[in-house]
């Protein structure tokens, strides 16, 4: 998904994909590995830097990411109202805790008499 969502002017590496995905160099390379033998990228030598392997989709990846966006979608949907509600629940619990503090800290102010 990191390499078919890259901006146009970039052609995505290696590099990159460790980048946007958060993870080591080396662990990108068996995940391109993998994609590859599936058949789901393919590695293109950079024209302008041969010494640089780009990555690109290929049809059958975009394929599979279609339907795993389709499926995503879908389960999003139907997890939306629960996922909403416990949004809700969690900014009243921050609202009520914020407002017992502040309860709290102007119940023990000193009283000047």
């Amino acid at each position: 998904m990191a390499i078919a969502a890259a901006s146009p002017q970039i052609s995505p590496s290696i590099a990159y994909a460790a980048d946007r995905l958060g993870l080591k160099h080396n662990s990108v390379v068996e995940l391109v590995d993998r994609c590859v033998t599936e058949g789901l990228l393919r590695r293109k030598i950079d024209a302008q830097d041969r010494r640089r392997v780009c990555l690109q989709v290929t049809s059958k990846g975009h394929r599979v990411l279609d339907r795993l966006s389709q499926v995503h979608l879908l389960e999003l949907n139907s997890l939306a109202p629960h996922l909403i509600g416990a949004l809700q629940r969690v900014l009243q619990n921050k609202v009520k805790a914020a407002h017992t503090a502040r309860r709290q800290k102007t119940s023990e102010r000193p009283t000047h008499d």
